[in-house]
């Protein structure tokens, strides 16, 4: 996780084995609610010539060696459903290649946390997010970059590390993403390959086992390479409510408002915050220079003492709650696996990712002693590379 003054980078996981997957496939199957998938809207963001996009990678501080493509990006809106399984609509960034003959791979980015709607991929033009789709798509792959429910232009808020709704909301912009992509003559692959950092690190563990395990029948899985993600909430939580993740003021405000929408873990903000206008920051409007001056130095100072005590010993919904976007590692993916991480990260710890490579047999790489945001810049090029090399392309 990492929160800047323009960006918030944040958690997620799925369900466990079993009849966890079962209940999820039967809750999330893409088939169960009819036009899921279908695309409303697509408006071009950007279009970038084959020269263009290494100047574009660089300005990122991202290598773009891999880049062989010019890439067009278009802002999708598409039919999804809710955290309750409600119709509605949600937005992301659909990242193409101007490919030469042949049929282009599919790919997906899932991003980190976001306060604000504006910060988004498809809304953002400095968005690291777009820069990481484009350098996909610069590669040949059709790359789906979702908002997630409520970012972006997508009505409601967004309901922050609820796993279900980042894996339909994923998977919806990946049928929407092909649906555009063969208008414009191009019919990308079935299987994805699927990325993301941070709360879009896990969220990916989400997707690729959802995808595994045939939540749609159009997708399947090809590859799955995360980046610093917090795979485990309640180590992240226990991280925040001691001080020792940075800004766990905000990370903290964002998940107990949001999941308080979700999960119902209080009645009134008076319950959870000592300034009860402080839940009201966390709307999806608000910009993160307007929440940052208004926010106490440590959670013990924002929450009232009964909450704060149950956030260090969770029980009930909480509790719960937790356990279910815990554990989205504890699966043994059958296609290969590569977990991201660097030794250097004060924002999600290192400890995350060792857990997650042993438990699904993965592949485990450290980028070396560097911040939370520059492990995401350091990885993308291995990920595309390996993304590549299982494609059968080459340089």
């Amino acid at each position: 996780m990492n929160l800047k003054r323009r960006a918030v980078v944040g958690v997620a996981a799925v369900t466990c084995v079993a009849t966890a997957v079962t209940a999820m496939l039967t809750a999330t199957s893409a088939e169960a609610t009819p036009g899921r998938g279908t695309l409303v809207s697509a408006t071009v963001v950007d279009e970038i010539d084959a020269g263009g996009i290494h100047d574009y990678l660089r300005r990122f501080g991202i290598d773009s060696d891999r880049a062989r493509y010019g890439v067009t990006g278009y802002r999708i809106e598409y039919r999804t459903v809710d955290a309750h399984g409600r119709r509605t609509t949600a937005s992301g960034l659909t990242a193409v290649p101007r490919t030469g003959p042949g049929r282009p791979k599919l790919a997906a980015w899932l991003h980190g946390t976001q306060v604000y709607r504006g910060d988004v991929a498809s809304m953002n033009d400095k968005s690291t997010d777009r820069a990481a789709a484009y350098l996909l798509a610069a590669s040949g792959h059709v790359t789906a970059a979702p908002d997630y429910l409520g970012l972006g232009t997508g009505p409601g808020y967004h309901p922050y590390l609820h796993l279900d709704s980042e894996v339909t909301a994923s998977v919806d912009a990946l049928l929407a993403t092909r649906e555009l992509a063969r208008r414009h003559g191009q019919n990308p692959e079935r299987d994805v390959a699927v990325s993301g950092f941070s709360q879009g690190g896990s969220a990916a563990m989400a997707l690729g086992r959802a995808l595994q395990y045939g939540v749609q029948p159009r997708l399947g899985v090809r590859a799955i390479s995360p980046v610093s993600g917090p795979y485990d909430v309640g180590g992240a939580l226990r991280s925040g409510v001691t001080g020792e993740a940075a800004n766990s003021t905000a990370y903290l405000g964002f998940l107990v408002t949001a999941w308080n929408r979700v999960h119902g873990l209080y009645d009134s903000p008076a319950d959870a915050f000592r300034k009860p206008e402080l839940a009201g920051l966390f709307d999806g409007f608000t910009p993160p220079q307007e929440i940052f001056p208004q926010l106490p130095k440590t959670p013990r100072d924002m929450f009232t003492p009964e909450f704060f005590a149950g956030l260090e010993q969770p029980t009930g919904t909480l509790r719960r709650a937790l356990r279910d976007e815990s554990d989205g590692c504890r699966w043994r993916p059958r296609v290969p696996t590569h977990v991201y991480f660097a030794s250097g990260d004060r924002d999600v710890a290192p400890a995350q990712a060792l857990t997650c490579a042993q438990q699904t047999d993965a592949v485990l790489t450290d980028v070396g002693q560097v911040d939370h945001n520059k492990s995401v810049k350091l990885a993308l090029p291995m990920v595309v590379a390996e993304f590549d090399q299982l494609s059968g392309s080459s340089r």
